[in-house]
């Protein structure tokens, strides 16, 4: 039987049929996908010159079937203006990956949270294609182990939000600009996915790490 995942304007929507709708349309350019939060791509910021090797194994593991998680874009560009004019007929990422230039290489998770706080939030056309508060940046350690990603969360986005709904902020995010942890490339999938059903808590989650763990199951 389905678990209950979410709801939309008092309709229950399972995990199967939140699975089943991604499925059917990923083919399709980004204009032309759901506006529905649920299912919407998740950004990747590639930070280091990672081998298509690697970036096809991330998204490999990130659609595996122990996982429910919406799509993911690799960002094409760091240029703002061509990247939002893009965005509209940009397909999402799937593996494997022929080939790719990192366009980030270099920032840090503060320059990217800037980023995108500064070119995506700030223009309609494009936060309404794909999601700003959560998304996966692939850095100098995902080059060296091939394994780990970090998961970020945009804290300015989450207030705005919780803000705008009249919800509290969780705790724990009541300051700050973005909060990331490193993940396995199946672990930050997943987590994503909880994040679509409103269950996304990396405070909660990371309280318990030690310095240098790495969320996994």
């Amino acid at each position: 039987m389905s678990n209950i995942a979410a709801e939309e304007d008092g309709r229950v929507i399972t995990e199967d049929e939140i699975q089943s709708n991604l499925s059917k349309q990923t083919e399709k350019p980004l204009k032309e996908l759901s506006q529905n939060p649920y299912l919407m791509p998740y950004p990747v910021f590639v930070t280091a010159d990672l081998p298509v090797e690697t970036l096809s194994d991330f998204l490999q593991k990130s659609y595996s079937k122990e996982t429910i998680v919406p799509d993911l874009l690799l960002l094409p560009t760091s240029d703002p203006k061509s990247l939002v004019s893009q965005l509209p007929n940009a397909k999402v990422s799937k593996p494997p990956i022929d080939t790719y230039q990192a366009p980030f290489t270099g920032k840090s998770l503060e320059d990217v949270n800037a980023f995108i706080q500064e070119h995506l939030v700030s223009d309609k056309s494009a936060s309404s294609l794909i999601h700003t508060e959560v998304y996966v940046m692939l850095d100098e350690q995902s080059l060296k182990d091939k394994k780990t990603c970090v998961l970020c969360h945009n804290l300015i986005e989450h207030r705005r939000k919780c803000d705008e709904g009249g919800f509290p902020y969780t705790s724990g995010m009541e300051k700050g600009n973005v909060m990331g942890a490193r993940a396995t490339f199946r672990m930050a999938s997943t987590m994503m996915g909880n994040f679509s059903t409103g269950n996304l808590d990396l405070v909660e989650s990371t309280d318990n790490l030690k310095e240098g763990e790495v969320l996994d199951f």
